[in-house]
């Protein structure tokens, strides 16, 4: 699980500011860190499939993978700034003999670091620009990734565009007409270590609503309590949406 605290935001007025004031994602020190310890799991990662450990983020994400592709036998799966690619990981714990044709879509950066290291995972890593409307997929996860997007309601779209269904998930959604903003300074781990920041917003649900409400079906929404936000001086959990696409 992963709570995030107020003592790790510090508000902006605009993205830009957010963007000018912190160092960013793809900060050297930091792509050298989760380099190193994408290299460090593999072993784990390739002789270990844990079905042991169910935490509500896994629950959301393997429902939303038996109601929209379980039943395929190799299905399309684009995970958007989907990290090391980790989901396939739980995907495959649940449902022994499943083989998804998994890519993951991260910044440049991050992309080409993780595409260095040989690994036998079944996961293609592309830089998020490959990520386009020419091609086609029969999911797509954003996990954690709208809110790091200075023009998220753009990505969204576009995954509404070429996907069946899009799981969104772990994601701070707010009852506001407009985004919140803020720079984020992680307090542990890695992320600490590199004295890593960057911008992170707060979701209008009235904005993401209206997306989702014109362009999908919504088949399940649900909350995260294991995973919270601070706001107006509460937490709050983060929330998740699979919807079928409408395209």
């Amino acid at each position: 699980m992963a709570n995030l605290f107020q003592n790790e935001l510090r508000e902006a007025s605009s993205w830009q500011e957010a963007v000018e004031k912190s160092k960013g994602y793809d900060d050297a020190s930091l792509i050298g860190s989760l380099a190193s310890q994408f290299r460090e799991n593999l072993i784990t990662r390739n002789n270990t499939l844990d079905n042991t450990s169910w935490s509500i983020r896994k629950c959301h994400l393997i429902l939303g993978w038996k109601l929209s592709c379980g039943h395929i036998d190799i299905p399309r799966i684009a995970d958007f700034g989907g990290g090391n690619g980790y989901m396939l990981d739980w995907i495959r714990s649940a449902q022994v003999g499943a083989r998804p044709d998994y890519t993951v879509f991260e910044s440049h950066e991050i992309a080409k670091a993780y595409s260095k290291i040989e690994n036998d995972l079944g996961i293609t890593f592309l830089p998020d620009h490959y990520f386009s409307d020419s091609l086609r997929f029969d999911l797509t996860i954003l996990s954690c990734t709208l809110q790091y997007l200075e023009h998220w309601e753009e990505l969204l779209k576009l995954a509404l565009k070429n996907s069946r269904f899009v799981l969104i998930m772990r994601t701070p959604v707010i009852n506001s007409a407009s985004d919140s903003i803020f720079i984020q300074e992680p307090l542990k781990g890695i992320y600490r270590d590199s004295f890593a920041s960057w911008p992170i917003r707060f979701l209008a649900r009235q904005k993401l609503l209206a997306i989702l409400d014109l362009h999908s079906v919504t088949v399940f929404s649900a909350f995260d309590f294991e995973e919270t936000f601070p706001y107006m001086g509460n937490q709050h959990p983060h929330e998740t949406y699979l919807v079928k696409s409408k395209n």
